[in-house]
């Protein structure tokens, strides 16, 4: 059901711990980097928090949608309006499952780089 990761040799391990600048900065501090490279690195940081915070309230709100539909699936069922009431329960399954999908995506992005 989830794909799960290879092992990575020794040497692949070491490849892309060497490749990240930011693992390298915390370890050795930023006098061993030059100006261009810190601001270069500071970028990169700051495009990285954007997208963070773009996929944190596209959770918010799919989450936020999949509650309102719960509600109107309850009122609707309240005052006997059948179709519309199995139609907001299937559309808040969707929302629900898009929204555990894209914080299963969200980590896997965070683990992954």
């Amino acid at each position: 059901m989830f794909r799960q990761r290879t092992p990575l040799s020794s040497l692949d391990r070491l490849e892309k711990e060497a490749n990240n600048d930011f693992k390298l900065l915390s370890d050795l501090g930023p006098e061993y980097f030059g100006a261009e490279h810190l601001v270069e690195l500071r970028e990169a940081a700051r495009q990285r928090l954007q997208l963070f915070e773009k996929r944190i309230r596209l959770a918010m709100l799919l989450a936020g949608t999949g509650a309102g539909w719960l509600l109107l699936a309850l009122l609707s069922g309240i005052f006997q309006f059948r179709w519309i009431s199995l139609a907001a329960y299937a559309l808040t399954g969707l929302s629900i499952s898009f929204f555990w999908a894209s914080l299963c995506c969200k980590n896997a992005l965070r683990q992954s780089g």
